[in-house]
């Protein structure tokens, strides 16, 4: 479901689209902000990825930071509908040594 987003993400990083896989995700935090009037909910997730480097013929290795928003996280119908309206956010992006 959000295979594509990251896609944008790491070419939008390298500047051009390369081959990539996750290798771990380190983090998966739903967050409830309520201190505004309307409540917003997200998922926050940190994940490895090892893209690799055509030119140089090795892996690299990223640690991606990212928000998920569902907009119908919390309704009645929320097993019920399917809602392509989902973000994915790229909060920070830092290669991981």
């Amino acid at each position: 479901m959000i295979e594509p987003d990251i896609n944008k993400i790491i070419t939008d990083k390298y500047d051009k689209e390369k081959t990539w896989q996750i290798g771990k995700v380190i983090m998966v935090s739903l967050i409830a902000d309520q201190t505004k009037k309307n409540s917003e909910n997200w998922y926050e997730m940190i994940i490895h990825v090892r893209v690799h480097d055509d030119e140089k013929d090795k892996e690299l290795l990223d640690s991606l930071r990212i928000r998920i928003d569902i907009p119908n996280m919390y309704t009645r119908d929320k097993y019920k509908e399917r809602n392509s309206d989902m973000k994915v956010t790229l909060i920070t992006y830092e290669p991981w040594r």
